[in-house]
């Protein structure tokens, strides 16, 4: 069954993409492909249901589907607008898993609609890259079945990690909607969608993370990775000032 269709009603949608396919070709071309360990969500303890479908939206280079597929035996698709196979295959080979066990689907998530729904669908440091919040979280819906598992991250740029990245790397912190990074406002959509079990929070240990593109002094850039350590010991981790993440959880 094909799963794309062309649909052009969502023009609005590609006038609030914070990013093109070239900022995530450059941003891919120079990382190193790791195994993957612990994953950042799995002090959440959800319950994915294992054996089941899942999509991962805007999901190149493929490390978080390694995972379920890994963890979970989940049959696992990733559908982004940037898709090189070369890299895809290099995170099977690095994890152990069987080559080409990570569909793909290179197309774009605002312009084709799919025609299959999943048992999960989830994305992580997507949907905070758009100004229309709403809008993102439901299409994210319209490829879940009815009963299904919704799971988002982003980051949180409202507290220490968004003023390091302000300070140091504005160019990387300008194509973030900082808007979407309220737990209230995200809560809202939810209520609005009506997603149920739904769950809106800050979680992850402290940190400051800058990317390498981030051109600053070595010497000042020590001092922040040191400081990012330091505040990884504070209390009250949960806290907008604090939590480097955002989840969003709920079924449909």
């Amino acid at each position: 069954m094909q799963e794309l269709t062309s649909n052009k009603i969502h023009n609005d949608l590609i006038l609030n993409n914070l990013t093109d396919s070239k900022d995530w070709a450059r941003y891919w071309a120079n990382r190193n492909i790791e195994k993957i360990g612990k994953i950042f969500f799995e002090e959440l303890l959800i319950n994915f249901p294992a054996n089941s479908t899942l999509i991962e939206i805007g999901g190149f280079p493929g490390q978080f589907a390694a995972y379920f597929k890994k963890k979970l035996n989940n049959d696992v698709t990733i559908l982004d607008f940037y898709i090189d196979k070369k890299i895809i295959n290099t995170i099977e080979e690095t994890n152990g898993i069987e080559l080409n066990s990570i569909k793909y689907i290179e197309a774009d998530f605002l312009t084709d609609e799919l025609t299959k729904e999943f048992d999960i669908v989830c994305s992580f440091g997507f949907i905070e890259h758009f100004y229309n919040t709403k809008e993102i979280i439901e299409k994210h819906l319209k490829c879940l079945k009815n009963g299904g598992t919704l799971f988002i991250t982003i980051p949180n740029f409202r507290g220490i990690n968004g003023f390091a990245q302000r300070v140091f790397h504005s160019e990387n912190y300008k194509k973030h909607n900082i808007k979407c990074m309220k737990i209230s406002y995200l809560m809202g959509i939810l209520k609005e969608l009506n997603i149920k079990n739904s769950r809106v929070a800050y979680f992850g240990i402290p940190s400051i993370v800058l990317e390498k593109e981030a051109r600053i002094n070595p010497y000042i850039f020590s001092l922040v990775k040191l400081f990012g350590k330091l505040i990884a010991h504070l209390p009250f981790r949960k806290s907008k000032i604090l939590a480097p993440f955002i989840y969003i959880y709920g079924i449909k």
